[in-house]
């Protein structure tokens, strides 16, 4: 158990995907969805990933790729289920992300960090916990830093949530004083690889962060 609990002036950063939001329940959903409207899963995957930019997704990319594999399909209902999808992302944040919120509303500070994605911000909504965040940033680039130290106080208590074990190395290594805690969902290109240094803390739900 990681005790966060009496730490006045406390700021938790949390990253997004893999971290609060289970983007491989998120995809598989959308799978079967596109799979109702004729497009197989081999379709799906091959123009999801071919879409990507860096660690965004492109929803409206993809329908422009599978319309070219498979004329016959119908845009605009690819791009009504993505919306309808989008709006029903709350049913794929961890089932201990809002027991967590809400112990810690009131108590911390508590910001979003996470990378571009064309749709993240309609699934940040769609999950209907804007209302906890004082600061939700996208960033383009990868490389988290430069907007993390903006984000916290640097002369206060802060921590940073994250899967990505490097974003938490280069992190810490820059701002020694913050608390640095991985989670491993057991989903997402970083699951079961090691931490390394500057990882203060392994976790693997927020039933393990005490507040």
């Amino acid at each position: 158990m990681v005790d966060l609990s009496g730490k006045e002036g406390l700021e938790i950063v949390f990253d997004f995907d893999h971290t609060l939001f289970s983007t491989k329940k998120w995809v598989r959903a959308l799978i079967r969805k596109f799979k109702d409207l004729g497009v197989p899963e081999e379709v799906f995957s091959r123009t999801f990933y071919a879409c990507k930019d860096g660690p965004g997704y492109r929803s409206e990319a993809q329908i422009g790729l599978i319309k070219k594999e498979l004329p016959e399909v119908d845009e605009d209902l690819l791009r009504e289920v993505v919306t309808t999808h989008t709006r029903l992302a709350k049913e794929c944040l961890y089932p201990d992300v809002l027991p967590f919120l809400k112990r810690a509303k009131g108590k911390v500070r508590m910001h979003i960090l996470t990378l571009n994605g064309e749709d993240v911000w309609g699934r940040i909504r769609g999950c209907e916990i804007e209302g906890f965040f004082e600061k939700i940033m996208v960033v383009q680039n990868p490389n988290k830093l430069p907007v993390l130290e903006k984000m916290v106080n640097p002369l206060g208590r802060a921590v940073f949530v994250e899967d990505n074990p490097k974003a938490l190395e280069d992190a810490k290594k820059a701002l020694p004083g913050l608390t640095t805690i991985r989670i491993d969902r057991g989903e997402g290109g970083y699951s079961g690889k090691p931490s390394g240094e500057g990882i203060d803390v392994d976790i693997k739900s927020f039933d393990e962060l005490e507040i």
